[in-house]
């Protein structure tokens, strides 16, 4: 990599990730990767490209799908907002499939893929000074199993996880109570996932999915 690229670079890594307040853009991928140093084991992160889901363990192939919202954003005191907490709801919304092997193949699953999710939330708003995004020690993490959501829904709030009996956890415990939770997810998606890929056409993968369903 050449001198200017690097400049380049750490000019970008600075702007996005410098601040205590991140934006919502790329808040997410700081979070996925938080998650996977603070999970013990044979954690991975796969979140990247086209993937259906963030984080796999690469012995018992457990899948996460990592969902994350703060009360304070970068936009929080701008005159539309008035200084207003932004409120904990998250995307739950099911899919018609999903991208394995690093985008480079579809399954045509409906649903949701992963076997739990992980709701990051910050919940700090003032004083603005000792809101810290990039602390993990600010965090609280609502683990579900996917099974328990409701079904054909778009989105969920933090009040509602709660109902369904979502387990709260904070960075020096997640390890543990994701590890408690592991026997009530069987059984795993990718066993009922795996003879379902799609088929090979002329030594290539059919790709049967428009770009608006990638995203």
């Amino acid at each position: 990599m050449k001198p200017i690229a690097k400049r380049i670079i750490a000019d970008i890594v600075d702007e996005l990730y410098g601040k205590s307040i991140m934006s919502n853009l790329i808040r997410p991928i700081y979070i996925e990767r938080l998650l996977r140093r603070l999970l013990d084991g044979h954690w991975r992160y796969v979140g990247a490209d086209w993937a259906g889901w963030d984080l796999e363990n690469s012995v018992s192939r457990v899948r996460v799908e990592v969902k994350q919202s703060a009360a304070r954003q970068t936009w929080s005191d701008g005159l539309t907002r008035e200084g207003k907490e932004t409120k904990p709801i998250f995307d739950i919304k099911e899919r018609s499939g999903y991208y394995s092997d690093g985008g480079a193949q579809w399954v045509a699953t409906p649903g949701r893929p992963a076997d739990i999710y992980i709701f990051a939330w910050h919940p700090l708003f003032h004083p603005i000074g000792d809101v810290d995004h990039t602390d993990p020690e600010q965090w609280e993490f609502h683990l579900l199993a996917e099974r328990l959501l409701p079904k054909a829904q778009k989105t969920i709030s933090l009040s509602a996880l709660k109902k369904l009996g979502a387990v709260c956890a904070r960075s020096t415990d997640l390890s543990d109570k994701l590890e408690a939770l592991l026997p009530e997810l069987q059984p795993l998606k990718w066993v009922s996932d795996q003879n379902l890929e799609t088929p090979l056409l002329d030594g290539g993968l059919l790709d049967r999915t428009s770009d608006a369903e990638r995203a």
